[in-house]
C-alpha cells in the first residue's frame, strides 16, 4: 500500500475536483455545416430548451481584451451550439454582444457588435440559417461582474446565445424558455 498524500496535497486535489466537474467531449475539426445526429432526450435536470442548450452546448463565448477573434475553445463551443441547433431547426436565437468597461461607451458598443457578428458568421458557416439569428449589441451596459481586476472584467467580454422562439412539441415547458428582456432604445438589432 502506498502512503497517504500529505494533507496539503489532498486539499488541493479536493479543490480541483470541486472546481472542475466539466464534461469534456473531444473536438474534431469542422470544415462545413454540422449535421444533426438522431434526436436524444433532454439531459436529467433540464427544465426547458434553454436549460438543455446551456447544459449540452453552453451559451457563452468569451473574448480577449479588445478582440473579436474566436479562439479554439470558442470555436468548439460554437460547434456544440450549431449541432444542438441542427437538432432543433425551429428554434431561433439572439446573439447578445457584451463588452467590459475599458474604452468609451461607443467603442464597447461597436466592439460587442463585431463580437456578436463574428459568432453569427461562425454559426452560419456551421450550417445554422442566418435568418434564425438576431444580433444585439449591449456594449458595457450589462456587465455580469463589477470589478477592476483583469481576471474579473474578462467575464464581461462575452457573447451570450439566447433561445427566443421555441416551437411547441419539444417536450419542454415553453413558458420557462429564456427570452431577452425588452431591448433598450438605441441598441442595434441585426
Amino acid at each position: 500500500a502506498q502512503p497517504a498524500a500529505p494533507a496539503a496535497t489532498q486539499a488541493a486535489t479536493t479543490r480541483t475536483i470541486a472546481i472542475a466537474p466539466v464534461a469534456v467531449q473531444p473536438k474534431l475539426p469542422v470544415t462545413g455545416p454540422v449535421t444533426a445526429p438522431a434526436s436524444t432526450p433532454p439531459p436529467a435536470g433540464a427544465r426547458d430548451a434553454s436549460d438543455e442548450f446551456r447544459q449540452l452546448a453552453g451559451d457563452r463565448i468569451f473574448f480577449a481584451d479588445s478582440s473579436i477573434d474566436l479562439g479554439g475553445r470558442a470555436r468548439g463551443a460554437l460547434e456544440a451550439q450549431a449541432a444542438w441547433l441542427a437538432r432543433h431547426p425551429g428554434i431561433e436565437i439572439v446573439i447578445e454582444g457584451h463588452g467590459d468597461d475599458h474604452g468609451n461607451r461607443d467603442f464597447n458598443r461597436d466592439l460587442s457588435e463585431k463580437r456578436a457578428q463574428s459568432v453569427k458568421l461562425r454559426l452560419a458557416d456551421l450550417g445554422v440559417a442566418a435568418d434564425r439569428i438576431t444580433v444585439v449589441s449591449f456594449g458595457r451596459d450589462r456587465p455580469v461582474a463589477d470589478c477592476a481586476e483583469a481576471h474579473c472584467t474578462a467575464q464581461n467580454r462575452r457573447v451570450v446565445t439566447i433561445l427566443t422562439r421555441v416551437p411547441a412539441g419539444l417536450g419542454f415547458d415553453p413558458t420557462r424558455t429564456a427570452a431577452p428582456a425588452g431591448v433598450p432604445a438605441g441598441v442595434p438589432i441585426r
